[in-house]
């Protein structure tokens, strides 16, 4: 036997140890009565005939980098199946009208509820009322997983998966694709895994801090193309080449503005389908709101599929930057902008109403370089405005329209750029300008009254002349005058005793429903002759998404052994303050 192949032989054989693999059956649909066809324009599918990737191998032809339709479905009504997440392996097969079911209700180890899903409408639908569609990209069909039940489900075939346990997810790959391509497989999710951590790194996103428990990941081969891929919250699919990493499949890169292969990187010219991988798994990963819109969640997919090979050095930027400027059929940022700002597939969508697919990731990454926009920052703003977000998703079920998530994700790019001004200074950004720009053709836009209002007062506001060493309590209220509920809002009382010296008197985080108010207390005293300006702020690193910023602080002016006179103007943490006058606070 070669040396080569017994090593590789013996090196599969370790894997397989180290990963404690074992098989759990599930039963498949085989029905073609019940498949759904999808006339989707996405990445690394077959169109009518057309590969979508080969459009990676064409030259550039712009030498500047400027960049569901569903058939009818079955009305059959089947049985509900619940499915607890994350199951245990298990030895034996279930019974088929328990494993496979056109409604699919998914629980957590504890038994609350996830969300719901129906496979014949695909949609999801959360125990608050909250509906949305299956993310599906590419010529596959969700119904044929592992849980669906085809009107056949009595007599079909089962269907083994192969599991495959990882820190980051749980990997289940189809046997029969599995035993024919399993060294590759192997490979694939052991590099697919430190990438897909880095990508919740960077994000701060992941499937158990959303509470659907750590991902699962199935992996099948697909019937055509390259690879294909739909997404459910904490769940992603995969179909891959077989066999995988197919020669035809392979991606050049690109260096100044020539197609190379033998990509330098770890990943060689096999770089695309980890980067798939990174595109269903992200889906997979985000808040709800951005997961139920297309244009916003396909674009981060895309954008950080590329980004996160790039930070990993598995592709360089102009690799990425040129994939992303170029897109793929009817995703194309120059394309979009010459057809006044609309996708030139069939459908002839603008931004609000398509995938977006590469032509929103280009706006990210147009952010990025040619604003300077901090990805860490704003995913940190998202993360401390999910209550927001969620509000925002919520009117839009009861509004029945989407672009209340579309405020308030790009009113977070804004304020990650540092502009504060919604209408003057973000919305000009992406706002429909015209045919001739210079806006980025978002054109429907809603009021985002629905925010929360915070409004600080402290008291006592004034007193002068305090004996020394007495205690003066001093109690901050901080009320939220609109319309959503705020958790974990920093709240900071203190005064500067100098220009270098800030004494923090209190400093803890509150929540506050809508319409609500809260309390938050602390005391001084002096030994000697002093006054102080003591300022009560609320949520101080405006971080929290407001409809109005400039009343979340207060001031106290507090005089120890001092007789305080007239009204002078102080200035307080940058602004000037009169404290005494016939309104407590006066910020300028």
């Amino acid at each position: 036997m070669n040396k080569n192949v017994l090593a590789l032989a013996v090196l599969v054989s370790i894997l397989l140890v180290i990963n404690t693999t074992f098989v759990v059956i599930i039963q498949s649909s085989k029905s073609d009565s019940n498949r759904i066809a999808y006339v989707g324009e996405t990445i690394g599918n077959v169109l009518s005939g057309y590969d979508q990737l080969e459009i990676f191998n064409k030259p550039v032809i712009e030498s500047s980098l400027s960049k569901k339709t569903t058939a009818s479905k079955s009305t059959t009504i089947r049985s509900t199946s619940t499915i607890t997440k994350k199951p245990k392996p298990v030895n034996d097969n279930p019974p088929a009208a328990m494993q496979r079911s056109a409604i699919r209700v998914v629980k957590d180890d504890n038994g609350r509820e996830i969300y719901t899903v129906n496979y014949d409408t695909d949609t999801i639908t959360f125990p608050d009322g909250k509906t949305t569609s299956i993310i599906i990209d590419g010529n596959v069909n969700p119904s044929q997983n592992d849980y669906y039940d085809a009107s056949q489900a009595a007599t079909a075939s089962p269907v083994a998966w192969q599991q495959i346990p990882y820190t980051e997810f749980n990997a289940f790959v189809e046997q029969n694709y599995y035993n024919a391509n399993q060294a590759n497989i192997i490979d694939f999710l052991n590099k697919l895994a430190p990438r897909f951590a880095l990508m919740e790194q960077t994000t701060g996103w992941s499937s158990e801090k959303f509470g659907y428990g750590k991902l699962d990941l199935y992996i099948d081969a697909t019937t055509s193309g390259c690879f294909a891929g739909s997404a459910i919250p904490g769940e992603a699919h995969l179909s891959l080449s077989n066999p995988i990493y197919q020669t035809s499949c392979q991606k050049q890169y690109y260096l100044n503005g020539q197609q190379q292969w033998n990509n330098p990187g770890p990943l060689g010219d096999n770089w695309i389908y980890i980067a798939s991988g990174l595109h269903e798994s992200l889906h997979s990963t985000n808040p709800l709101p951005i997961y139920a819109r297309l244009w916003l969640t396909e674009g981060f997919s895309e954008y950080n599929m590329y980004n996160i090979l790039t930070a990993n050095n598995d592709i360089n930027q102009e690799t990425s930057d040129t994939y992303l400027h170029n897109g793929f059929n009817g995703y194309q940022w120059n394309g979009y902008v010459s057809n006044n700002y609309r996708d030139t597939t069939v459908n002839d969508n603008e931004i609000q109403k398509s995938p977006g697919y590469d032509i929103t990731a280009w706006m990210f990454s147009m952010l990025r370089d040619d604003y300077g926009l901090n990805f860490d920052r704003f995913y940190y703003l998202v993360d401390n405005n999910l209550e927001t977000l969620d509000k925002a998703d919520s009117l839009r079920i009861n509004a029945v329209t989407y672009q209340y998530d579309d405020m308030a994700v790009i009113d977070l790019f804004g304020r990650t750029l540092g502009r504060n001004n919604f209408e003057t200074e973000t919305k000009p950004i992406f706002r429909y300008d015209g045919s001739s720009g210079p806006g980025w053709g978002v054109r429907e836009w809603v009021s985002r009254d629905f925010y929360a209002d915070l409004r600080t007062t402290i008291a006592p506001a004034l007193m002068s002349n305090v004996g020394l060493g007495q205690q003066v309590a001093l109690t901050a209220t901080i009320y939220n005058d609109g319309q959503t509920n705020l958790v974990n809002i920093p709240v900071r009382i203190y005064y500067d005793k100098d220009e270098n010296t800030r004494v923090i008197l209190n400093e803890q985080n509150v929540n506050i429903n809508a319409g609500s108010f809260v309390p938050v207390s602390t005391s001084i005293s002096s030994s000697e002759n002093a006054a102080y300006a003591i300022v009560a702020s609320a949520d101080p690193g405006n971080i929290k998404l407001e409809t109005n910023e400039a009343n979340n602080a207060a001031v106290s002016f507090i005089s120890f052994g001092v007789q305080q006179t007239g009204c002078p103007w102080e200035k307080i943490n940058g602004h000037w303050v009169q404290t005494c006058s016939s309104q407590a606070t006066q910020i300028k």
